[in-house]
């Protein structure tokens, strides 16, 4: 007799979400704040805000419970920085002032909300469902792409202009998505404080190795930050001179929700 396989979708799915201190190789520490779904009974897609907005009020608002800020922004003008699509629609962006700018780490989210971490000349040239551009990548194919402080391979130290800061040269309060083929984790690493030291691009890549992650891309960090899982806000989303108990502004983000059905066999990269 030839045996079924069926497939059971979780009544109620929910996240697996952990925070760790981590001690670093000059003895500062900062807090990390991690929630991993299951692909199986999760999906996720990109967001988009008319106008800044903090994430946690947007969520509350819109009954959402799990999601993390997307990628850069241009505050003076409120658009995004890389190129970023929504349901197959392209929308207007900043794009990055860098050869490598258009191979930079980027996240394709399909019609069904499976995810795909990867450069962007290997993603759809014209993608069905969403796609946001940020990066850089931190582990492509279970290969660890940043490994010390003077590893740059997409070249963001270039584009130093268009964000506030060098996001490879000091520590600061980081965001992140991350995956394997059984999950999907999303990171945030606290900063700006006497506890908090932030993390450099190549810790936070080396922290997600240990996860047992294999594809990550880093997400707009510092003040941005903003991390929610079971519609609570795991991280401390801080400015140089201020904490907040909601998140400040942003313009985009990605969020998860439980599916409805099965997902379709796919080949994760």
């Amino acid at each position: 007799m030839a045996l079924q396989q069926t497939y059971e979708l979780p009544l109620t799915p929910q996240p697996i979400i952990g925070h760790a201190e981590l001690e670093l190789s000059d003895g500062q520490r900062t807090t990390i704040h991690y929630a991993q779904y299951a692909r199986t009974a999760f999906q996720a897609q990109v967001v988009t805000f008319t106008e800044a907005t903090p994430l946690l009020e947007w969520c509350r608002e819109n009954s959402y419970h799990d999601a993390i800020n997307g990628g850069f922004f241009l505050r003076s003008i409120g658009q995004p920085l890389g190129e970023l699509h929504v349901q197959g629609q392209p929308l207007p962006f900043v794009p990055f002032d860098s050869d490598h700018g258009p191979r930079r780490g980027s996240i394709h989210v399909d019609a069904e909300g499976n995810i795909q971490l990867g450069p962007r000349h290997v993603l759809p040239e014209t993608p069905e469902g969403d796609l946001l551009q940020a990066g850089p990548l931190l582990l492509h194919d279970n290969d660890v792409t940043h490994r010390s402080l003077r590893s740059d391979p997409e070249k963001f130290s270039q584009t130093a202009h268009q964000h506030d800061a060098d996001i490879t040269a000091e520590r600061y309060p980081r965001a992140a998505i991350g995956c394997n083929g059984q999950y999907i984790w999303t990171i945030s690493a606290d900063g700006r404080h006497p506890k908090d030291a932030g993390l450099y691009l190549h810790e936070l890549a080396g922290f997600m190795k240990s996860l047992g992650v294999e594809s990550a891309l880093n997400l707009d960090g510092g003040s941005s930050s903003t991390h929610i899982s079971a519609g609570q806000l795991l991280n401390k989303p801080r400015t140089d001179y201020e904490e907040s108990s909601e998140g400040f502004p942003i313009y985009n983000a990605i969020v998860f929700t439980p599916r409805t059905t099965p997902p379709q066999p796919q080949l994760v990269k």
